[in-house]
């Protein structure tokens, strides 16, 4: 069974992010590193995309 994954927008100055929080879950990691520009932020504690029109839409 996956976990509670949580997906929210957040703004850090001038840049929108889509922000994905999860615990611990190898398999989601791989699936997220999968979306190109996905990144971990230790600070937020969670991966991050860029918010684009593209990054939505897929």
């Amino acid at each position: 069974m996956l976990p509670l994954i949580q997906v929210r927008l957040l703004q850090t100055g001038k840049q929108q992010w889509i922000r994905i929080q999860f615990p611990y879950h190898a398999v989601l990691i791989e699936i997220v590193k999968r979306l190109g520009d996905a990144k971990w932020s230790s600070v937020h504690r969670s991966w991050l995309v860029a918010y684009t029109h593209f990054s939505m839409s897929t």
